[in-house]
């Protein structure tokens, strides 16, 4: 994937995870094992 389609698709689950906790909670998880 280019830089450019990470950044879209993080954008895209950030926009959505504002407008649900529960894809929040997954955006979090998937940011915790990004992180590793």
């Amino acid at each position: 994937l280019a830089v450019e389609q990470v950044m879209a698709v993080e954008g895209e689950l950030f926009r959505i995870a504002l407008e649900s906790d529960e894809a929040q909670i997954a955006f979090m998880k998937f940011l915790e094992k990004k992180g590793k």
